[in-house]
This record gives structure tokens, sequence and C-alpha cells, in this order.
């Protein structure tokens, strides 16, 4: 009995810890990171790679992300559609060494999984629909 309540009570706590403060995303159309504020409902704009900048807002407890793509050079629109939460967790070895003590560490970083869900609209530079694709 007790080696169940030690079980569910750490898989609350990582748990907790994914989705509390500090929440990273993670959406592999663009291989693109983010670290959220762990409010679950913010707007924000990243640029990624030179050509392009994300525009997004996240709803629902970190399920839904509204995603949309421009172009750098003239900022006009390039796709658009929401990204859901697969609840799938990654995670990332890294070897980080500190400077000071030539000394290295291995650290974990965990991020949820997005991916495109329901209609996206994509745009030619002119801002005319190309192309409608519906993901599930």
């Amino acid at each position: 009995m007790y080696r169940i309540f030690i079980l569910v009570a750490l898989a609350a706590n990582s748990f907790g810890n994914l989705y509390g403060q500090k929440t990273s995303f993670f959406f592999p159309d663009y291989k693109f990171y983010f670290k959220s504020d762990g409010t679950c409902n913010e707007k924000a704009t990243r640029s990624i790679y030179d050509y392009q900048y994300l525009r997004f807002n996240i709803y629902d407890s970190c399920k839904l992300i509204e995603m949309s793509c421009y172009r750098s050079k003239d900022s006009t629109l390039k796709e658009k559609g929401m990204y859901c939460n697969t609840n799938e967790i990654i995670t990332q070895n890294a070897r980080v060494t500190d400077a000071s003590f030539d000394k290295s560490r291995v650290v974990q970083k965990q991020f949820i999984v997005f991916r495109r869900t329901g209609v996206w609209k994509f745009y030619d530079k002119k801002g005319k629909v190309i192309k409608t694709k519906t993901y599930k």
C-alpha cells in the first residue's frame, strides 16, 4: 500500500513540475522550442530562423495554441492554424560544462510535443489562400 502511494506521489510531483511554472513546448514542424511563463494563457511572438517569425496564443490550460507564421522580410502571413497538446513528453539530455571548474554534468530537459490539428490555411505573398489542409 505504501509503495503505491509513493509511486502516485512521485508521478504527481513530476507531472506538476512539467506543467508548473516554466512549461516547455516543442513544435516539430518548425523545430521550435518555447518555454512558457507557466500561466498557459499568454500571447507571444518569436523569431525562428532568419526569414520567418511566429505569433501564438496559448489557450485552455496549455491544450491548444493558435499559431501564425509570418515572413520576416515583408511581414506577410505564411500559414495559420491550431496546435494541440499530444500529451507526449520528450526528454533530451545535454552535457553542461562549468567553465570555472572544468567539470561537466548531464542535464535533462522535458518538452511537451504539440501537433497540428484542424484546418490550416497557407497563403501566398499577396495574402491569398493558396492551400487548405485538415489535420486530425
